[in-house]
């Protein structure tokens, strides 16, 4: 079965790379090929997809196609109709043109695509989510002590934890019955399951604390308004032993509706090495486990490692997200996504964010991950465990090659993280 890495190097050798002007209405084509002229050895498909839903699709004639030499460029005329609205993409997909005995006629041979501008080029639904009128009754603070604030609009109830500055329960109560979303409490997540190209690294990362930190407060804030409750909260992340790794801004927003939103300001110290990764953790139900998305897919992708992915709305299982490698290590995150929707058993979890950003979902912690050597030994932990990563540290080179280039390195020392999630 082949492995992410060879359909990236795939996409990456493919044997046509195309350039589009949007403006001149204008496709140039770089023939990589060595002795072929492109229109003798390759079929192009064309279409325009709005949000990851064809709208426009074509085959280019032979006739259509300049004659291009091998080493060589061309260009056509492609006039495009952009669509107002939504993420908009232009996608090629390059054919073999005629069989041979080792290659079969139509097989895939790689692909380019080209985000195209547009009035409102945000994604419809995350559009549709954002605008829909707020319902129901505002929700109000019902009790507060030392440890807990608790938050409820009588169907939703929201369980804040004043010591960790997170939500440890939201709770669901509808026809007498009652969900429990949270499997355990949410935390912020630095840690991923170290790659075999992260093994230089990891001997730092453990140094700097960063399996095993945690977030501890130092002030809590609640206020009432017409759009919700608000908490907010200053805290860092820190790990026993050792100076503080970051500081946080953290404001919540329980909203009229449901929504829960959130806003983080980081700060990391500088003196602390390169992040994995920053982000959430939730442990949702296990039963939670069809997923639905719009961003890089269908295979894993990371900052570094996505020209085998395509922007597109996707749907597959859990299991089916799992990148499964013989050394049990991070695997499955999608980047650059709009929205992310699970669903199972009567329930849902919708997130999206000011920005795009990334997501594993999955049946094993990164802690299972990190401990097991061999993927037989892994043991489902029996809930869904979902990241939603502000960003994660590019997946590189280093176990038989140079270090990671500077452009992929998590090294940011001030960034905000903005998410919207909806329970329901």
């Amino acid at each position: 079965r082949p492995h992410t890495g060879l359909l990236e190097c795939r996409n990456v050798n493919r044997p046509v790379r195309a350039a589009y002007d949007q403006a001149a209405g204008k496709l140039t084509l770089a023939n990589r090929m060595l002795f072929t002229e492109i229109r003798d050895a390759i079929r192009i498909r064309l279409s325009l997809e709005v949000d990851g839903d064809p709208v426009w699709e074509s085959c280019l004639k032979e006739e259509e196609i300049p004659v291009i030499g091998p080493g060589e460029k061309g260009s056509l005329p492609l006039p495009l109709e952009v669509p107002d609205a939504g993420r908009c993409y232009l996608k090629i997909n390059y054919e073999k043109k005629q069989g041979d005995e080792l290659v079969p006629e139509g097989t895939f041979l790689g692909s380019d695509e080209f985000l195209l501008t547009n009035t409102d080029p945000g994604n419809r639904t995350v559009r549709a989510f954002l605008d829909r009128e707020c319902s129901g009754k505002a929700p109000a603070l019902i009790s507060e002590d030392t440890r807990h604030i608790r938050i409820s609009d009588g169907d939703r109830t929201f369980t804040f934890n004043k010591l960790t500055g997170m939500f440890e329960a939201i709770d669901l109560s509808k026809d007498g019955e009652t969900v429990h979303f949270l499997r355990e409490p949410m935390r912020v997540s630095l840690w991923r399951a170290p790659t075999d190209n992260d093994r230089p690294c990891v001997e730092e990362w453990v140094r700097a604390g960063y399996d095993r930190a945690y977030t501890r407060v130092y002030e809590t804030r609640t206020r009432s308004s017409e759009e919700g409750v608000e908490i907010c909260s200053r805290l860092g992340l820190v790990a026993d032993g050792l100076q503080k790794i970051m500081d946080i801004g953290a404001c919540w927003l329980v909203g009229r509706d449901g929504r829960l939103s959130l806003k983080m300001d980081v700060r990391r110290n500088p003196e602390f090495p390169d992040l994995p990764r920053f982000g959430l953790r939730l442990m949702l139900p296990e039963e939670m486990d069809r997923a639905e998305y719009y961003g890089m897919g269908p295979m894993e992708s990371y900052t570094d490692k996505n020209r085998a992915a395509g922007h597109g709305l996707y749907r597959a299982g859990v299991d089916d997200l799992y990148e499964d490698y013989i050394r049990p290590q991070e695997n499955g995150s999608h980047y650059d996504c709009d929205y992310l929707l699970l669903r199972g058993s009567g329930a849902g979890f919708f997130v999206c964010g000011e920005s795009p950003f990334s997501f594993n979902a999955s049946a094993f912690t990164e802690e299972e991950l990190t401990r097991k050597k061999h993927n037989y030994e892994l043991v489902p932990c029996g809930s869904t465990v979902v990241h939603l990563d502000y960003r994660q540290q590019g997946i590189g080179s280093a176990s038989c090659g140079p270090a990671l280039a500077d452009r992929y390195r998590f090294d940011e020392e001030t960034f905000s993280f903005s998410l919207l999630m909806c329970f329901f």
